[in-house]
């Protein structure tokens, strides 16, 4: 599990080091077999509250209130500042994150050059994950990316997208025995999907 928490701080330098994963360990003899997709089902209806963040126009829902952390950084040489909201669960680890980065151009070229530089920039500092896909994504008519990537305990998701200044990005890290892939599939989208960009 440490391997997977390291993963998530290389690849997107969150530094996350207070992140806790709510592991469930029954050892009964009861054979109960939906308890763990119970748990993550539970996650999509009982305890969904979108959060606005305070400094920009963005918006996401989490199960549960995500804890802030800002982690000084480097992008491109640069110094930066991140702001990361993180929640654990009995599933997944979401993240909801970003940075203030200016661009001269605001059009597509410049904006998925910007997210070529990221991906690059992060995969120099981290080989030990690998990036399985790579699917361009629109919101609000602004381009974003969607990264699959395939990590030393399990697969996980990113999202990037670009905004009043930020560039933004999203964490969807499903843990390995949390249940059924399709059940995860379907966290993930809602997480990813719930990402709103206010105008």
């Amino acid at each position: 599990m440490k391997k997977v928490f390291l993963l998530i701080q290389l690849f997107l330098l969150v530094g996350l080091l207070t992140l806790v994963c709510v592991s469930q360990t029954n050892k009964s003899e009861e054979t109960r077999e939906p308890q763990k997709e119970e748990k993550v089902i539970d996650e999509t209806n009982d305890c969904l509250k979108e959060f606005k963040e305070p400094f920009t126009n963005i918006a996401v829902t989490f199960c549960g209130e995500p804890q802030k952390n800002i982690l000084g950084d480097s992008f491109k040489k640069q110094r930066i500042k991140r702001n990361n909201y993180t929640v654990s669960s009995s599933s997944a680890t979401y993240v909801l994150g970003w940075f203030a980065w200016k661009l001269k151009k605001e059009d597509d070229l410049s904006l998925r050059k910007l997210f070529d530089e990221y991906t690059n920039d992060t995969l120099k500092k981290d080989s030990s994950g690998l990036v399985k896909e790579i699917k361009e994504i629109t919101l609000n008519g602004k381009p974003g990316r969607e990264l699959i990537l395939d990590g030393n305990v399990n697969e996980f998701a990113v999202r990037l997208y670009y905004s009043g200044g930020n560039l933004i990005y999203l964490v969807f890290l499903p843990n390995s025995s949390a249940g059924k892939k399709e059940i995860l599939d379907s966290l993930k989208e809602n997480f990813f999907e719930s990402f709103k960009i206010f105008k």
